[in-house]
C-alpha cells in the first residue's frame, strides 16, 4: 500500500446572519477572509444587500485548512457598504 500524498483537510464552516455595523449605510455586505500566519490565502463575501441598514445574510461559507495549519489559521470578518470598509473582527 502507498502512503497517501494528501494531508487530511479540516473545514472550517460559518454561518453569517446579520450585521449590526451599518447604522445610516446602504448596500451592506460582508468580507470572510481566511488567513495563515500573516498571510491572507482566501476571500468569500456575502450578497450586497440593496437598500437596507438591517441586513440579514443567513449565508454559509466554508474553508478547507490542512491539519498542519489549522492551529495558525485566522478568519477576519469585515463590514462593508459600496467599497467603504465598516468594523473587523478577527477569530
Amino acid at each position: 500500500m502507498v502512503p497517501s500524498r494528501h494531508e487530511p483537510a479540516y473545514q472550517l464552516t460559518m454561518l453569517v446572519t446579520q450585521s449590526l455595523c451599518f447604522v445610516f449605510s446602504p448596500d451592506p455586505f460582508v468580507k470572510i477572509q481566511l488567513v495563515h500566519g500573516l498571510k491572507l490565502t482566501k476571500t468569500k463575501k456575502t450578497s450586497c444587500m440593496r437598500g437596507t441598514i438591517d441586513p440579514f445574510y443567513n449565508e454559509s461559507f466554508s474553508f478547507k485548512v490542512p491539519q498542519e495549519e489549522l492551529e495558525n489559521a485566522s478568519l477576519v470578518f469585515t463590514g462593508k457598504r459600496g467599497g467603504v470598509t465598516g468594523l473587523a473582527k478577527s477569530w
